[in-house]
């Protein structure tokens, strides 16, 4: 086909040729290789996957669920993941330590998930850019674990350390009133 007809018919909606775009170099700082945060991926999905099954079923469909997480970070497969995890928990007391531990795993699955995104193996992500995702990922962690801890001991639930509900209390009124105070400053 020559190139003018290739034209017309793009031009027309017909078939279009797929050009790969032209790889680019950047010199980064603190390269964090690509192929590091998928294999972190997918010991993350396994950890989680490995909390809540139990069966050989079970194992099956989660091994088949972390090789699609690892595949293709943010495709079927996280989304896959989270929800068979959330089906598999249905019906178990949310305030066991298991609970605790899904709440940051699947947390870091989601946000490493979308930092990877579609990377190719072989890429390099800069540092700051995971160093600013890390504390974004802290701070919501230390606001849902609180959170999370401070309901177990509002709804009776045994916890070991007497503290650690006042504690949590303390940061979630600290938490409300330095949001309160930044919505003031920025109401737009």
């Amino acid at each position: 086909m020559t190139d003018r007809a290739s034209r017309l018919l793009v031009g027309l909606g017909g078939a279009r040729r797929a050009t790969r775009p032209p790889r680019v170099r950047i010199d980064l700082h603190h390269p964090i290789p690509a192929w590091s945060l998928k294999v972190a991926l997918g010991c993350l999905a396994a950890g989680c996957a490995g909390i809540v099954a139990t069966g050989w079923l079970q194992w099956g469909v989660a091994a088949a669920l972390v090789a699609g997480v690892v595949a293709r970070p943010w495709g079927f497969a996280t989304t896959a993941l989270v929800v068979a995890i959330g089906v598999r928990l249905v019906g178990s007391d949310p305030f066991e330590p298991r609970g605790f531990a899904l709440l940051f795993g699947l947390h870091a699955l989601v946000a490493l998930a979308a930092a990877t995104g579609d990377l190719p193996w072989d890429a390099a992500v800069e540092r700051g850019v995971v160093g600013r995702a890390a504390r974004r990922f802290v701070g919501i962690q230390a606001l849902a674990q609180v959170t999370a801890v401070t309901a177990a001991w509002v709804t009776g639930q045994d916890v070991s350390a007497p503290w650690l509900p006042m504690v949590g209390a303390v940061a979630l009124a600290v938490a409300g009133w330095v949001g309160a105070t930044r919505l003031r400053r920025h109401p737009g």
